[in-house]
């Protein structure tokens, strides 16, 4: 599943950790048909059935909100964004911001399924998580 995604969004390797935590998120989340499961791990682990409503497609282009508290008169209300993972504490996403480089949770996102701004951002992100490593 880490693979497939990487690959679908073109995004680098080293978000493997990332994209393997959405991976067993969603894997939680879905029932396996092999093992004739009738519930999830989620299922059992809190004993009532998980919503679906949050998971989006990964690797895609979201627009994540900024507080107007975070944000000057003129300043845009919504940032370009990337989905990485979800989070696993919390209702949020876990998202790459675009123009600042950096990885930041939100809750308040809407996301753009059919475009993938992955294929232009790939050396970017390799620099990126690489400087993160050391």
């Amino acid at each position: 599943m880490v693979r497939a995604w990487l690959n679908q969004a073109s995004l680098p390797k080293t978000l493997w950790f990332k994209a393997s935590v959405a991976a067993v998120f969603v894997g939680n989340r879905c029932t396996n048909s092999f093992l004739k499961l009738k519930t999830t791990e989620y299922g059992k682990r809190y004993g009532t059935k998980p919503t679906m409503d949050n998971l989006e497609v990964y690797g895609c282009l979201c627009f994540a909100h900024v507080a107007k508290e975070k944000r000057d008169t003129l300043d845009d209300n919504v940032i370009r964004n990337i989905l990485v993972a979800y989070s696993t504490n919390s209702p949020d996403y876990e998202l790459y911001d675009l123009e600042q480089g950096v990885f930041f949770t939100a809750s308040s996102v809407e996301f753009v399924e059919e475009v993938f701004p992955g294929k232009e951002m790939v050396s970017e992100l390799e620099d990126l998580l690489v400087s993160e490593e050391r």
